[in-house]
This record gives C-alpha cells, sequence and structure tokens, in this order.
C-alpha cells in the first residue's frame, strides 16, 4: 500500500526521461511508467537553485570585502568596499566551484539549500565535469576581463547576464528532470542530499 506522499510523486520515464504526474501509467514516448522518483532523484527546481546560488553569492561578497579591504589597507588606506574587478569574482567563484563540486558536490550554499551536483551516472564530479559545468562563470570572467582592458562599458555585458539567468530559469522549468543549461553542458545532475 503506497502513503499519500508516494502518491504525489512524479514518475521519471525511463526511456527518454519525462517527468509524470503520478497517476500517468504510460509516458508520451509510450513507454510504461512502474516507479516514481526516490527522494534522492527529485528534480530540483528553480527556487532551490536560486537560494542556493544566493547563498553562494554572499559568500563571495563577503570574500570580495574581505579581500579588497586588505588589498587597501597593504596601501594605507583603510576602506571597505568591493574593488576587486567582476572579471576576478567570476574566476575566484568558478575556482570555488570547481573544488567545491569535485571535494563533495555541494557548495556552502548547496550544502543549506540539501542540493548536490553529481554525474548523470551518480558518480561524483571529476574535476573536467566540474570545469565544464562552471565554464559558463569562467566565460563571463573572460567577457568582463576582456572588456576591461578594452576600456568600453560594461552596460551589455550586464544585461547579458540577465538574459543567462532568464534562459537557465525556462530551461530548467521545461526540461525534464529540470535540468539547467549547466547540467546538460556537463552531464550532470542536481539532487537532494540528506
Amino acid at each position: 500500500m503506497q502513503t499519500p506522499s508516494q502518491n504525489s510523486v512524479p514518475r521519471r520515464c525511463p526511456k527518454c526521461g519525462l517527468t509524470n504526474p503520478h497517476s500517468t501509467q504510460r509516458c508520451d514516448c509510450g513507454n510504461p511508467l512502474t516507479e516514481p522518483f526516490s527522494p534522492e532523484e527529485q528534480p530540483i527546481g528553480v527556487w532551490s537553485r536560486l537560494t542556493s546560488e544566493f547563498y553562494d553569492g554572499l559568500i563571495l561578497l563577503a570574500a570580495s570585502l574581505v579581500g579588497s579591504t586588505a588589498i587597501n589597507a597593504s596601501s594605507g588606506f583603510l576602506v571597505l568596499s568591493a574593488s576587486i574587478p567582476w572579471w576576478l569574482d567570476a574566476f575566484i567563484l568558478a575556482l570555488y566551484q570547481i573544488a567545491s563540486y569535485v571535494r563533495s558536490g555541494q557548495t556552502i550554499g548547496k550544502k543549506i539549500t540539501k542540493i548536490r551536483i553529481l554525474r548523470e551516472d551518480g558518480g561524483t564530479l571529476t574535476v573536467g565535469d566540474a570545469l565544464r559545468r562552471s565554464s559558463v562563470t569562467l566565460i563571463i570572467g573572460v567577457i568582463h576581463l576582456a572588456r576591461d582592458l578594452a576600456g568600453s562599458g560594461g552596460g551589455m555585458l550586464g544585461l547579458l547576464f540577465v538574459y543567462w539567468i532568464a534562459a537557465n530559469i525556462v530551461v530548467i522549468v521545461a526540461t525534464a528532470g529540470k535540468r539547467s543549461i549547466q547540467d546538460e553542458v556537463a552531464r550532470t545532475k542536481a539532487t537532494r542530499s540528506a
């Protein structure tokens, strides 16, 4: 006998990966559905992902403030400001993500929101997997570095970043298993951790 919570758990098609309502007996691809998602395989939604990114952003902001204060203090001025260039912030964030994903599959923000990043086969990420997953962050860093070197304004880059976030939200909402663009590129999945 199934408990009420099991009756509301969506079913994943093992053939095409489409998420189906629990009451569905057959997927749109024609495959019969038998098993619901286990709690660890529940797709991670947009709000959980955004919350974990928000926490990681706070950590990066704190690191930037400490770093820029130390830089300003070494020059004889004690000023609290986030004056580290955006491209350096992006590279620091990418290194933080890569190290966290390889070590445990979780950044601090993902630990707080109980999200773990794994390979599609359930294994832990290698350095290459983590690098592919963080490639977007690195690309944004390179774009900001190029902008700083060229001395041009950054208005369009800020707009590009907003479009990137919006596109990623649309992809998470629209895809089977609520996978992000980073998940698709790196062949990873976001799962619930214990």
